[in-house]
């Protein structure tokens, strides 16, 4: 069973390394932003396994609140289950960052083909992220214009 510690903002990484030190077992979910850095998947929030001496997260700088049931000494964690942890988990690379459905792999400058749409059986080239889309160059009237496109819609060439 897991807790849930509410943090200050960009307090999380800090507060998972004290944590970490006092004996606490803790899970900081990260995945990849549009830039390709390490990003918090759940910002402000970490997981902590309750230990025995569960008052202790309160003397954690940074620490806003640690999610609980009852009050004064009937007060305890409010608990998650395993699983939701253990899903989580699953889903990470080799680094420990989790790989979050819809995000295209290509990198700048590469020459997709278009599947689908008006541009279909053309060749762009990748530019970057764009919210939920991608931003390739299709040359067009002689020209690059610039198109937002779903990444279900590119591929490599080979």
């Amino acid at each position: 069973m897991w807790a849930v510690i509410e943090a200050r903002p960009n307090f999380e990484r800090r507060i998972n390394r004290k944590l970490s030190a006092e004996g606490f077992a803790t899970y900081l979910a990260e995945y990849r932003n549009a830039a390709r850095h390490r990003a918090l998947l759940l910002p402000r929030y970490l997981f902590v396994r309750p230990a025995e001496h569960w008052r202790k997260v309160f003397r954690i700088s940074g620490v806003l609140k640690l999610f609980t049931w009852g009050s004064g000494n009937e007060m305890r964690p409010a608990l998650i289950e395993d699983k939701f942890v253990k899903d989580l988990r699953a889903r990470e690379d080799d680094y420990g960052v989790i790989a979050l459905p819809g995000r295209s792999s290509f990198e700048r400058g590469e020459q997709l083909r278009i599947l689908r749409g008006a541009f279909q059986g053309m060749i762009g080239i990748y530019e970057r992220p764009r919210d939920e889309y991608d931003e390739v160059c299709v040359g067009m009237f002689g020209r690059q214009v610039r198109e937002r496109l779903h990444h279900h819609d590119l591929e490599r060439l080979a």
